[in-house]
């Protein structure tokens, strides 16, 4: 009996340690399974780093998340996937390496197994193969804190994170585990690769909006998405305030708000610093936000900041800004030009000499010294009232400045408003700060000629403030403290001074700006047009997007033309309508023939410094037929010039020109303007002859001429002269005497447009 129950005992103990075993084993490899790299994760990695994912136009769409990536990185040959659930193993990564021709000691460091790779184990490899990446040089390691996914954020959208460093994008990974905790992770530009471990159980968002509180939460606003924390023995409410948060696990374990302010006009702003007047450059915090609390709410950036302007507390903290809050609307008052040197060749002037009509103030920060109508003041870079900041010029009431160092169409230009001075690397920036409607009366004159009838120059009127009210805002000056310069690149600016004709018209027209549902127009606008105007693919935008640019005929009578086609296009462009409004004027038509040898070395003297300026529009063909971006600067006498696409309205967009020592192709109207402009070959056009260094639009087509058979030289036929995007300027001259007023010619032009009274 006793032996029985002994037997029953180690049979049963036996059992119990059978099935310990097994849990054991199942435990054992199922830790396994989830420590190990996948292949599908492992082509994520590579798709980024090592293939031309990011622009291939390959995507993440499919079946399962990963397609995309597996695709990517099975078609460029670096891994032979058959389960993309699979582990990768010692020997894939071996295989990889040798794919990348990593040089033999680095090869000789992996392992060449069967064994499948932890993700430690991966990653390790991975950053060893990175610098033999095509791309590998934008894979970074970061720390960051997880502050939401969908999961836990309404704003976030699909695979979308919101972290201490930024938005993310998260395909294939699991995050949701890592909120509130702060992690290492690798990215590509704003996608994260993979997440190797975390860094703490906690995270301190830093400088974000607190809207309100209750006794035990806090409504926050965490870099662009809204959260609720839990918040235990919060004593006294707080809101509206800029705080610092640490959190773990959802709830606030240390607060810290930020009430420090600074206000003022904002004289310059860059990533680095803000500007502001009587304060000087003021350094930004590392995690600096800016919050609009006037329009509802709305995460900014310092790029939104407007120079010019004061509408934002700044709060500060040890030395530093760290957070901005939007909180006056903008109301456009001044405009601030950078004045270019004489010759519109740079921003920059090697010395500054000055007078004003009336008794004038030059201040400092720190000082203020008067002077007398007429006298000349002179600046340098190296004087020393530049290292006290910004130096403004202000007249009495009503007195102009002159910039006696310039030189202008008119002579010595004198300018309204005040002038600020700014020390610069390469020399010192003058900014005009000037009323809008002051800024107008110099540049409508100067665009369009005074001698148009003033319903044409109200047309102009309008269009010039759209495009100043639009450019107040695009921060393209900012570093420099303006919104635009006095050059062709924005609106010519007191090249010509004020008449009366388009001062009348900018009275009568004052305030009235162009608005597309709301928003302002960008409001185009050139010389002359063909006959046909095109939208803005012309510049690689994307059409739809500017519903209010479309291609149409500039002519009193209706047409059926696709000038995209090229037959239609040359057909078009080698006759003339004189029902097109522009057809009595001097570049409606224009030609210019250049022997073979002289348009090869014009094309050549110009092709490096057109690269260095658009390196990726002027592409290089390779030996297996792609086309690349690299250094080129000669491609031998020209053989071929083949148009390869038009935009609507048939102005060339791209054109493959084929020399004796390389083949370019060209993707910018700019350039091919630039690269086939010869400044010594006579132009016929309309009226007579004339000369231009870069061709008067791409309206054209490149006819080739042969000699006993040889190509000895081109005809470039074409019409119009700028860019043909919106409005033809000598067009609208013409309407006017058929009796259409302003409101109906900027209709014409911009469709679906209204003109608001600002």
């Amino acid at each position: 009996m006793i032996l029985k129950k002994r037997k029953r005992i180690w049979i049963m103990a036996g059992l119990f340690l059978c099935i310990f075993l097994i849990l054991a084993a199942v435990l054992f490899t199922k830790k396994k399974s989830t420590d190990i790299f996948t292949m599908a994760e492992a082509s994520k990695m590579l798709a980024y780093a090592a293939t031309d994912f990011k622009t291939s136009g390959t995507d993440d769409t499919g079946k399962y998340w990963y397609s995309g990536y597996v695709n990517a990185v099975s078609e460029a040959g670096l891994l032979k996937i058959k389960k993309p659930q699979a582990a990768v193993r010692f020997k894939d990564t071996y295989a990889l390496a040798k794919k990348l021709e990593v040089p033999e000691t680095v090869l000789a460091e992996l392992q060449n197994s069967a064994k499948a790779m932890t993700k430690q184990e991966f990653l390790d490899v991975f950053m060893q193969l990175l610098p033999y990446m095509k791309n590998g040089e934008q894979v970074v390691k970061i720390q960051a804190g997880i502050a939401g996914t969908p999961a836990t954020l309404k704003q976030a959208g699909e695979w979308e994170a919101y972290t201490t460093k930024g938005t993310y994008r998260f395909t294939g990974i699991v995050l949701d585990d890592k909120i509130d905790k702060t992690v290492t992770m690798y990215t590509c530009g704003k996608e994260i690769l993979a997440v190797e471990d975390t860094v703490e159980n906690e995270v301190e968002y830093k400088n974000i909006w607190i809207k309100s509180s209750t006794d035990t939460t806090v409504e926050t606003n965490v870099y662009g998405a809204d959260r609720i924390f839990k918040i235990p023995g919060l004593t006294a409410p707080v809101e509206n305030v800029l705080a610092d948060l640490k959190v773990e696990n959802g709830s606030v374990t240390q607060i810290n708000t930020k009430t420090d302010t600074i206000t003022g006009m904002v004289q310059a702003v860059t990533k680095d610093y803000v500007e502001v007047q009587g304060y000087g450059k003021v350094a930004l915090d590392d995690a600096f936000m800016i919050y609009d609390i006037y329009n509802g709410f709305a995460v900014k950036t310092y790029q939104d900041i407007i120079v010019g302007y004061s509408l934002q507390d700044f709060i500060v903290a040890e030395g530093k800004i760290c957070g901005a809050v939007i909180s006056k609307p903008l109301n456009v008052q001044n405009i601030r030009v950078i004045l270019k040197n004489t010759g519109f060749k740079s921003i920059f002037h090697e010395n500054v000499r000055l007078t004003c009509s009336k008794s004038f103030m030059v201040s400092t920060n720190e000082q203020q010294t008067r002077y007398n109508a007429g006298d000349v003041f002179e600046l340098t870079p190296d004087n020393e009232l530049l290292l006290q900041g910004r130096v403004t010029v202000t007249p009495d009431n009503g007195g102009e400045i002159s910039i006696l160092s310039v030189m202008r169409s008119q002579g010595v230009p004198s300018y309204e408003g005040s002038i600020e001075l700014a020390a610069a690397d390469d020399g010192i920036v003058i900014v005009n700060d000037v009323p809008v409607e002051s800024y107008l009366k110099r540049v409508v004159p100067s665009e369009m000629p005074a001698s148009f009838a003033v319903e044409a120059l109200k047309v102009q009127a309008v269009c010039a403030r759209s495009y100043a009210y639009k450019h107040l805002e695009n921060g393209a000056y900012s570093e420099y403290g303006a919104h635009v310069d006095d050059s062709t690149m924005y609106q010519v600016y007191n090249n010509t001074s004020e008449q009366s004709s388009s001062n009348e018209a900018i009275q009568n027209t004052r305030g009235q700006i162009l608005t597309y549902n709301g928003e302002v127009v960008q409001t185009y606008y050139y010389s002359t047009s063909c006959g046909a105007t095109t939208d803005v693919s012309i510049w690689g935008s994307d059409s739809s997007s500017y519903p209010y640019f479309v291609s149409r005929f500039v002519s009193r009578s209706q047409k059926e033309l696709d000038l995209t086609d090229e037959a239609a296009f040359e057909a078009f462009i080698t006759s003339k309508d004189e029902n097109d409004y522009d057809a009595g004027y001097a570049l409606y038509r224009w030609e210019l023939q250049a022997d073979i040898t002289a348009l090869s070395n014009s094309f050549n003297a110009k092709l490096y410094e057109k690269y260095l300026s658009a390196p990726s529009k002027i592409l290089t063909q390779q030996a297996d037929g792609s086309f690349q971006s690299q250094k080129i600067t000669d491609i031998g006498t020209i053989t071929s010039v083949t148009v390869n696409e038009r935009a609507a309205g048939g102005a060339v967009k791209s054109v493959t020109v084929c020399g004796s020592a390389a083949t370019v192709r060209i993707d910018s109207e700019s350039c091919i303007r630039g690269l086939f402009g010869m400044t010594d070959a006579e132009m016929t056009t309309n009226t007579g002859t004339t000369k231009m260094a870069s061709l008067p639009s791409t309206f054209c087509i490149f006819k080739p001429v042969y000699e006993k058979g040889s190509l000895s030289g081109y005809r470039i036929i074409g019409g119009g002269y700028g860019h043909g995007i919106g409005m033809s300027q000598n067009a609208v001259n013409e309407m006017v005497k058929d009796a259409m007023n302003y409101q109906q010619i900027l209709q014409f032009f911009y469709p679906g447009t209204a003109i608001e009274q600002k």
